[in-house]
């Protein structure tokens, strides 16, 4: 992307107003995963220069919407003694959402935009901070430590690794042979998973430390490969490019996830406990690459939900799966806006929405599950559940 590629964006952006739509806009920062491919398709998911237009895209194409004769999701009831409240918003911006929570719940993360560009957001409580210095980047995790990481895209088209930490931003380095590096998740060592870029190719890293002079590893696969999880006990999880959910040891010992049979492709997207969730594509329902794969209709995704002990895979729903806890309490975001809770006894239940137009999209858990977050009526949101939710 040039520069004068972004400054058209910028302009079109002045002049549209987005309409109520069930585009899912934390969809759009999953989805930078699926779109880190490629640098092309990078820079497509940076969602500060891009949400605007594809909510107007979606609005007028119907994209998001059930197809003509589905009869949407299984009838679930409404999750018992869960409350949501909207999430403050920086000064200068009208919309946002949440991509992570630290495990004791004491830390969100995510973005707000409104002038054109994504503003990068760490929440303490209800209150935003907005992590300046950043432009047109996204926080994509956090640790009890409040310690944010996210991904970052210059008007050159480069995407960056940083991480924010004692108020102050670093970028994490890069190793030889690559130019271009995004981050995706850190654990309470401060060790972050992420992806590197460069010469057409991507690779899975681990970064030993969140600062400039981090020790950075690259994980062996089989072809390029993309690390989106890391959990406290350093397993890591992600995907080979064109070869499905992916996941390493602490050791770097790498292999494939099973997949459900009527599934393909696909990745694994985060890791907690001996749980990781992702979301995989429907063998028998194809849908067409959209804007290089970034966007793809709910009911075409399969969110998958892995016990790490056993290696089983479970199919759990049709739609986006956006975390889960260390129960293997699985959210799936479905494409009717709703957001549904699966247990792993196959319990559902579903998250109340904030009055308004637009879905709900939760796409972070605390440790337990009692603390959700994500969006909802196109701003940042928080649900807060009793055990009965678990």
């Amino acid at each position: 992307m040039t520069a004068s590629d972004e400054t058209m964006m910028r302009d079109l952006m002045s002049t549209v107003d987005p309409p109520p739509t069930r585009i899912d806009l934390s969809e759009l920062v999953r989805n930078g995963r699926r779109a880190a491919r490629r640098r092309t398709r990078s820079a497509v998911a940076v969602v500060g220069v891009f949400a605007v237009l594809l909510a107007a895209f979606a609005a007028v194409t119907g994209l998001g919407a059930t197809r003509g004769g589905d009869t949407g999701p299984p009838a679930v009831r409404p999750a018992p003694g869960c409350t949501v409240e909207r999430l403050a918003l920086p000064d200068g911006t009208r919309y946002g959402s949440v991509s992570a929570a630290s495990p004791d719940g004491r830390y969100l993360a995510g973005f707000a935009a409104g002038d054109g560009t994504a503003t990068p957001v760490r929440w303490e409580g209800p209150r935003p901070q907005p992590i300046r210095g950043i432009r047109a980047g996204i926080a994509t995790g956090v640790n009890d430590s409040g310690v944010v990481v996210g991904r970052t895209l210059g008007a050159d088209g480069r995407q960056t690794a940083w991480a924010y930490a004692g108020d102050t931003v670093a970028e994490l380095p890069i190793p030889a042979g690559f130019d271009g590096a995004a981050a995706y998740s850190i654990n309470k060592a401060g060790h972050v998973a992420g992806v590197l870029f460069g010469g057409g190719r991507t690779a899975a890293a681990v970064w030993y430390g969140a600062t400039a002079d981090a020790r950075v590893v690259v994980l062996a696969a089989k072809g390029e490969a993309m690390a989106f999880g890391i959990a406290d006990s350093g397993v890591v999880v992600g995907a080979r490019n064109g070869g499905g959910p992916y996941r390493w040891d602490a050791d770097g010992r790498g292999g494939p996830l099973a997949q459900p049979p009527g599934t393909a492709g696909g990745e694994a997207l985060g890791v907690r406990g001996d749980w990781a969730y992702g979301q995989l594509d429907d063998a028998d329902r194809p849908a067409p690459d959209l804007l290089g794969g970034v966007l793809r209709p709910a009911e075409r995704r399969i969110a998958v939900r892995w016990n790490l002990r056993t290696g089983e895979a479970t199919a759990v729903a049709a739609g986006r799966t956006g975390a889960i806890s260390a129960g293997g309490l699985l959210v799936v975001n479905q494409s009717d806006g709703t957001a549904t809770l699966v247990a792993p006894d196959g319990t559902r239940r579903t998250l109340p929405h904030l009055a308004g137009s637009g879905p709900s999209n939760a796409n972070a858990f605390n440790t337990d599950g009692t603390l959700i977050a994500g969006d909802s009526a196109r701003t940042p949101a928080r649900w807060t559940c009793g055990t009965g939710a678990r």
